[in-house]
């Protein structure tokens, strides 16, 4: 459900009408810190023109530090 072959999220992308994709990784809960950073890219292009700029939110699911928050309830923001 949560990884998708290249063609596939090519796909959703183009379903969605999106013009230009930017990506943000995190591996800890979104925070107001990354909703304003998230806010102020897809400001800025569309300052630059692009009319239906998508966000593609990406949870590391890999290595991550003792102390950060557990894969599970990270992806559990996602649903």
């Amino acid at each position: 459900e949560f990884r998708l072959p290249p063609a596939e999220l090519r796909a959703r992308f183009a379903d969605l009408g999106a013009d230009a994709v930017f990506v943000f990784q995190l591996r800890n809960p979104v925070h107001d810190g990354h909703a304003l950073l998230m806010q102020d890219t897809a400001e800025k292009l569309r300052e630059q023109g692009y009319q239906k700029p998508v966000l593609w939110l990406s949870p590391l699911g890999g290595w991550t530090k003792d102390d950060d928050v557990p894969l599970d309830t990270r992806m559990a923001q996602h649903q």
